[in-house]
């Protein structure tokens, strides 16, 4: 009865005090932009596993759902670009959706894009491996590495199939936390760390044979910079280590952050392009994870080979629709893919603000956010006091239950209890939402320093 009172309260918005109304603010604006980023869709009975979470009955006709903001798993509460649902209504209107292959405009379309948009010259047709999925693409580079006997590193917290791949394949993982540094303000690869760990798992009989990257990183927001993919490069290639590089997030870099594609620092590093593997896909940045499409860029034929030797029997194929959804996300052909992207950007930068500044005033030392946000929608939020204030052992369960709000939970992103007490936070959504969201939370954690008090 305590969080039906709390969630359904009708109070004053916390998050509005002193400021204009978001509708109005709304308004002011739309004429500027070519998208309505404050649209309110209403996701229910879609199936959106982002939504469903929160479903009661789901597998009954009398299916409901809780009061639960969901703000977790990474995909986005906006329309996907006008131009690709055009491109979507032509292609299902020639009516025939047979079995699909990739054929040049694909391919071509691709390897523009990445000249065209991230300067990464190069990227040639042979070089690409189709696959319906990100995820899938770790769990074919895990059994890749098992078969030599080869554990995956990673720096953590991370997304969490970074770790569980290795599992699955039945190989090592060795993650190895970030490092905070004080200079620049975010967290950054720990070298020392990294060696030793790389060490270790040698004297255990198996070495450390893939480095696996999230670049930009999810959960941490950073965009990593030339010098320190080059210091990474440097370790991997004196260690005979291949790189992989999930570039998912690649067009969701904030303000004045640029990403650096890891492939960039191959003229840099000799050899480098025999041991480096890139994930891409355009699900994250137009929100068409539905569609499971994304590709690897692995320009050494060797590492190619070695890793298409996992695919038959295992894979399958991207759909008709989805080789649709890449062509049309790569090639632009009028821009408006760019003016989506800088327009998200744009609005992802502003909820981070917002984010930040209501942590400060109403949810800290609950609830922090100090580190910088270079990319991603995804923010990682410090909630330790909180856990320990209420003794809650999973601190999203807490917040669920007691705020009406849905976060991941931080322990899967690391192994044993090393991010227990943390969470991630979903901003691509209407600032609507986002103030709700926060005022739930305000009101959750008043509840916690009024006991306290």
């Amino acid at each position: 009865m305590m969080m039906q009172r709390i969630v359904g309260r009708r109070t004053r918005s916390l998050t509005r005090l002193g400021q204009e109304s978001v509708p109005r603010a709304a308004k002011r604006t739309l004429a500027t932009k070519a998208y309505d980023w404050e649209e309110t869709i209403d996701r229910k009975f879609t199936r959106s596993i982002k939504y469903d979470r929160y479903a009661v009955d789901r597998d009954r006709p009398e299916m409901r759902y809780k009061d639960v903001i969901p703000m977790w798993v990474a995909d986005m509460d906006f329309r996907a670009p006008a131009p690709m649902l055009k491109a979507l209504h032509e292609r299902i209107d020639h009516g025939i959706f047979g079995y699909t292959g990739p054929d040049y405009k694909v391919k071509n379309a691709i390897c523009d894009y990445h000249a065209r948009v991230h300067g990464v010259e190069g990227v040639k047709a042979e070089h690409l491996v189709f696959l319906p999925g990100l995820v899938v693409g770790l769990n074919l580079l895990a059994r890749m590495a098992a078969r030599r006997n080869e554990a995956l590193m990673t720096a953590t917290p991370v997304y969490p199939p970074f770790l569980s791949c290795a599992k699955n394949a039945e190989t090592g993982s060795v993650p190895v936390p970030l490092k905070w540094r004080d200079d620049v303000g975010h967290y950054s690869f720990d070298f020392d760390a990294m060696e030793r760990a790389a060490d270790a798992s040698l004297a255990g009989n198996q070495r450390v044979g893939v480095f696996v990257l999230c670049n930009p990183h999810n959960p941490m927001g950073h965009a990593y910079t030339r010098e320190e993919l080059k210091a990474l490069a440097d370790f991997c290639m004196r260690r005979d280590i291949v790189v992989c590089a999930d570039e998912i997030h690649c067009d969701l870099v904030l303000g004045e952050h640029r990403h650096v594609p890891f492939a960039s620092v191959l003229s840099e590093t000799q050899g480098l392009e025999r041991h480096l593997i890139a994930f891409h896909s355009p699900s994250k940045t137009y929100n068409l994870a539905g569609y499971s499409t994304s590709y690897a860029i692995i320009p050494g034929e060797d590492l190619r080979l070695r890793f298409k030797r996992e695919m038959p029997g295992i894979t399958a194929d991207i759909t008709t629709l989805g080789y649709t959804v890449l062509e049309e996300a790569c090639a632009d052909r009028e821009g408006g893919f760019a003016t989506y992207r800088g327009e998200l950007v744009s609005q992802i930068a502003s909820n981070v603000d917002r984010l930040r500044s209501f942590t400060e005033t109403h949810l800290a030392p609950y609830i922090k956010f100090e580190h910088s946000q270079e990319a991603t929608y995804l923010a990682w939020l410090d909630a330790r006091e909180l856990a320990a204030a209420t003794q809650a052992r999973n601190v999203a369960t807490w917040i669920e239950r007691e705020a009406g709000v849905g976060l991941n939970d931080g322990a899967p992103f690391g192994e044993g209890n090393m991010f227990q007490g943390y969470v991630r936070m979903n901003l691509a959504c209407p600032r609507a939402t986002l103030d709700e969201g926060l005022d739930r939370l305000a009101r959750a954690v008043e509840s916690v320093r009024a006991k306290q008090a």
